[in-house]
């Protein structure tokens, strides 16, 4: 509040002002453009002083962020939980609220919709073009989990299978042809020989098989999962991991990545798996809309790098997250607010670019330099011309003053008239400038002066001569006329 009442003084001082010069005498036009230029910077500092005073409102004004995660029971709500007591807990700008959703495709929509601000994705889901990227969260494997007597993909024929929503598509529609679970049973030629039971998280599939109402569960999860450890090691219904060929996956569904769940991957003993199950996987993204406020997004980005340890100790995901140094390492452009902190380390452009700009600056300083020197040299030829122009005039005003002859103060004079005709066909071949040719007309100006002047004198001699002439008659002209 301090910053903003001195932002506030600062401007009300530059008004009174402002009026103050708008009020000072106008007498001299020098005097007034000054005024005026004054005036308009003062009011250009105003609009500065202003911008700023609103960005830092904005900066400093608390944001409500809303961040979708999934089902309850799952990583992506779990991670949400964390993220969000994380960031609540190391600042006080921005404040996380989670939303638990059926999963990627709800949450993508959700972000389009402006329903939330923040989202975790799968990266293979379908994205909306005003989506951006922040963060490479953790990895998914796909887990197939059966029945222990199903010891391969083809057994699942006849058999009943409980699919996460996040597999069906957009729609959540096991007929959905582009979903990754109809590629999936397309693949192994199954379409109408499952029976699926569509979920909305892993404790659901869990209960459904152990109520024995689903004989298999196929969900892309992070590894550790303790609710998929619960499910691998009870003991009523024996369960295992079948195996997924990577290579063939990629035929029909490019997005995803080689992986393997590990043995002894779900802790306890024995080890589950005994030995290592190859799959596939997808990766966790943490998307926003652009529309998001840049600084908000900033400081979540920072917080997720900079606090990794508290993450780590509260969700071990945290240790997979990746610094994100292009829009390819995510599949989707970088909010700007990402970026920002991303480029923190970079060197500035004027860093980068040093020699260039050095160069650039130091041809544009050498042809400015040639061009004010060629104007100089410009504006003294054509000072030249005119002292030139005004020496002969005061030529002509020294030699009138010594003619005793009208005719010949005549001819000077019209030797002036002919300089000033050749002074306008330089000025308009601007080989002197508006400037000198305003210098010029008052010399010009006092020697037609000084010439009439003179005219007028040997006019006036010239008459009192003849009148002199006319009186003084000889006395025998007088006899002679009488």
């Amino acid at each position: 509040m301090r910053i903003f009442r001195s932002l506030a003084g600062t401007i009300s001082s530059l008004l009174r002002w402002i009026t103050g010069r708008s009020r000072a005498p106008q007498g001299k036009e020098g005097t007034s453009l000054y005024a005026r230029l004054i005036a308009t910077i003062a009011l250009a500092s105003i609009v500065m002083v202003v911008v700023f005073a609103v960005k830092l409102i904005r900066v400093h004004s608390p944001v409500s962020i809303t961040l979708a995660t999934a089902g309850k029971g799952g990583e992506y709500y779990a991670f949400g939980e964390t993220l969000k007591q994380v960031i609540n807990d190391n600042q006080k700008r921005v404040r996380i609220e989670t939303k638990p959703t059926p999963g990627s495709c709800r949450n993508m929509q959700l972000l389009e919709d402006g329903e939330v601000e923040l989202a975790i994705v799968q990266d293979d889901t379908l994205t909306k073009p005003s989506v951006q990227g922040v963060a490479s969260l953790f990895p998914e494997i796909l887990h197939l989990v059966a029945d222990q007597e199903i010891e391969s993909i083809g057994g699942l024929r006849g058999k009943r299978i409980a699919v996460m929503s996040s597999l069906l598509g957009e729609e959540a529609d096991p007929n959905d042809h582009g979903s990754f679970f109809y590629r999936f049973v397309e693949r192994y030629g199954m379409e109408d020989e499952l029976t699926v039971s569509k979920v909305l998280s892993l404790e659901d599939a869990n209960d459904a098989f152990l109520r024995n109402e689903v004989d298999a569960i196929i969900t892309f999860i992070a590894v550790g999962n303790q609710c998929m450890s619960r499910l691998l090691r009870q003991s009523n219904r024996p369960a295992g991991l079948l195996a997924i060929d990577a290579n063939a996956v990629r035929t029909w569904y490019p997005y995803v990545a080689d992986a393997a769940i590990h043995r002894a991957a779900f802790w306890g003993e024995p080890a589950v798996p005994e030995k290592d199950v190859p799959s596939v996987s997808v990766q966790a993204l943490l998307l926003t809309h652009k529309r998001v406020d840049k600084e908000a997004v900033r400081v979540i980005t920072k917080i997720l790098y900079e606090h990794r340890n508290k993450l780590m100790a509260e969700n071990p995901r945290a240790a997979t997250m990746r610094l994100a140094g292009s829009s390819q390492d995510l599949g989707v452009p970088l909010h700007a607010g990402a970026k920002a902190f991303y480029r923190r380390e970079r060197p500035a452009f004027i860093v980068t670019y040093a020699e260039p700009l050095a160069l650039f600056l130091s041809v544009i300083v050498l042809c400015a330099s040639g061009i004010w020197h060629i104007r100089l040299r410009l504006q003294q030829r054509q000072k030249n011309r005119a002292d030139m122009y005004n020496l002969e005039i005061l030529g002509l005003i020294e030699q009138a003053r010594k003619i005793e002859n009208i005719h010949e103060l005549r001819e000077v004079r019209q030797k002036l008239f002919d300089i000033f005709r050749r002074v306008l066909e330089d000025l308009d071949e601007d080989r002197i400038s508006a400037e000198s040719f305003q210098l010029f007309t008052f010399p010009c100006e006092v020697a037609l002066g000084a010439m009439r002047h003179h005219e007028r004198i040997l006019m006036d001699n010239a008459a009192g001569q003849a009148r002199s002439g006319d009186s003084e008659l000889s006395p025998d002209e007088s006899t002679v006329d009488q």
